[in-house]
């Protein structure tokens, strides 16, 4: 089963001119679920705000206009299918209002128990400023960069998933991303404004603002929008994947004093996954220490450190499997 895709002629799910308060669109046009089930929708706006804020003993005036409402129906309950822990399904999910009317919404749905797989639904719904909807499942999602969870606030069920051995105490998740869609022409970079923007909840849950810059066609853009986050990496071949990409998209001027350009980085390091593939622990911590941290002594700080980190960590999660 899957869920239903938007109807390009339907009303606009994510509609920048929407009115505030309640709506009564019979057809939202943006579906997205945990547990794959027909007639599962999402619908929600950007919404303005201003009031008072307080939070412990701090009190003041707050304005914005990058808050939003979320509607969702289900047939069924929308866990169901996610197992007793919630440990099935992760998903990434980013909504991003443009300067010029365009909201945008990605939703990736990945599936544990088949080593992250994306599977249905996964895909970038568009509504242009007239409330008209597209839809697109060709598109490609480069992580620029990766947080670590600081461990600041336990989810609800924390202690009894490290017990039976589905978490760690040692998590990163996406963070900064480029997103390209061909068919629609959109080409942007969304990068946090908040960092590790963490909410307690049953599971490990990341959502905070972000702000948004590309293009949409031959247009200069940039934007608002937010993105949230249930796809821990933890596991060896997961954290082998963090430090590839961390490596790859380095900035020009980390690897200024490198003899390696951040591609022949990001290709020594991944030299260490057929090892850790084939549960060779021991092959692929030589790699990774002997070769690798050796490699990164010419990367400017604070680079250097955040990739150091993350070979340590790497390295900490083979010596728990192995």
């Amino acid at each position: 089963m899957s869920c239903n895709q938007p109807d390009p002629a339907s009303p606009s799910a994510e509609n920048a001119n929407a009115p505030d308060g309640p709506t009564t669109s019979p057809d939202p046009s943006s579906a997205k679920c945990d547990s794959p089930e027909d007639n599962t929708h999402s619908y929600f706006q950007p919404l303005g705000y201003r009031g008072r804020l307080r939070w412990g003993n701090t009190e003041e005036a707050v304005t914005g206009r990058i808050g939003w409402l979320d509607r969702q129906w289900f047939p069924d309950y929308v866990g169901a299918n996610a197992g007793v822990l919630g440990e099935r399904f992760g998903h990434q999910w980013s909504q991003i209002s443009l300067d010029n009317g365009w909201e945008f919404s990605l939703w990736r749905h990945f599936d544990r128990t088949r080593r992250d797989r994306i599977v249905a639904f996964s895909g970038v719904t568009g509504t242009d400023p007239e409330g008209r909807t597209v839809f697109s499942d060709e598109y490609v999602v480069d992580p620029l960069s990766y947080f670590r969870d600081p461990n600041q606030i336990e989810p609800l069920l924390g202690d009894v998933q490290i017990a039976v051995g589905i978490r760690s105490h040692i998590r990163d998740f996406f963070d900064a991303f480029h997103l390209r869609v061909p068919s629609i022409g959109l080409d942007i970079v969304s990068t946090p404004l908040v960092a590790t923007p963490a909410h307690r909840m049953p599971i490990d849950y990341f959502s905070g603002p972000t702000k948004v810059d590309g293009t949409l066609g031959d247009q200069s853009v940039s934007g608002f929008g937010f993105h949230e986050r249930t796809q821990p990496f933890w596991r060896p071949r997961q954290m082998i994947i963090v430090l590839r990409d961390s490596l790859l998209y380095l900035p020009t001027d980390a690897v200024a004093s490198s003899p390696l350009s951040a591609e022949q980085l990001a290709d020594l390091a991944w030299q260490a996954k057929p090892a850790l593939d084939r549960h060779r622990y021991g092959q692929a911590r030589r790699q990774l220490q002997d070769r690798l941290r050796l490699a990164l002594v010419p990367i400017t700080e604070p680079h250097r450190s955040h990739l150091k980190r993350i070979v340590d960590d790497l390295v900490d999660q083979i010596s728990f499997f192995s």
